[in-house]
């Protein structure tokens, strides 16, 4: 009985798991449509698409880059747009944004930095995928209550970062003659 039991809760679990995911799949495919029909509105979509559902930024940003065909000044300001809507995500919409737009490192870089880049979600490393946290230690060994991090700022005030992080490095060439 009690297997039984246990089973049948670990299948609704996955099902609620699941239903999360579909949700936001169904998200960022209308932020996908809406940002298609009109690309002049889409920083107000990701900023409404954000603020209504947060743990689905990654995808809106993604979904919003990929549509509108950014450039690398309007990733930036997709990311500033969602940073805004939903400040506790704003190192995942970082390392989304920096995912399918690696070019455009520059510019989310400067957008986290105008949003104060709230670490709130966890993630101080670029080696970090968003979600990576395990009982408010990060993943790379960081303890987000004590101070001691991952090296991209120091951690206090439950997990917020006192100095803005470069989440996604520069790329300069060592050699400037090749």
């Amino acid at each position: 009985m009690k297997n039984s039991l246990k089973s049948l809760l670990a299948i609704a679990a996955l099902g609620v798991v699941s239903a999360q995911a579909q949700d936001c799949d169904a998200i960022a495919k209308s932020v996908s449509s809406k940002i298609s029909d009109d690309k002049s509105e889409v920083l107000n979509v990701v900023s409404e698409q954000v603020a209504e559902s947060p743990d689905c930024a990654c995808d809106i940003v993604k979904s919003a880059i990929a549509a509108a065909k950014a450039d690398k000044n309007l990733v930036g300001a997709i990311v500033e747009a969602a940073g805004n809507a939903a400040p506790g995500k704003v190192n995942t919409i970082v390392q989304c944004a920096a995912a399918v737009a690696p070019d455009a490192a520059v510019q989310i870089n400067a957008a986290a930095a105008n949003i104060g880049a709230g670490a709130a979600d966890g993630a101080l490393s670029p080696l970090d995928f968003p979600g990576d946290v395990a009982g408010g230690d990060v993943v790379n060994g960081g303890d987000m209550n004590s101070g001691s991090g991952a090296g991209n700022g120091s951690t206090s005030n439950n997990g917020a970062v006192s100095a803005p992080v470069n989440v996604v490095p520069e790329v300069t060439n060592p050699n400037p003659s090749l």
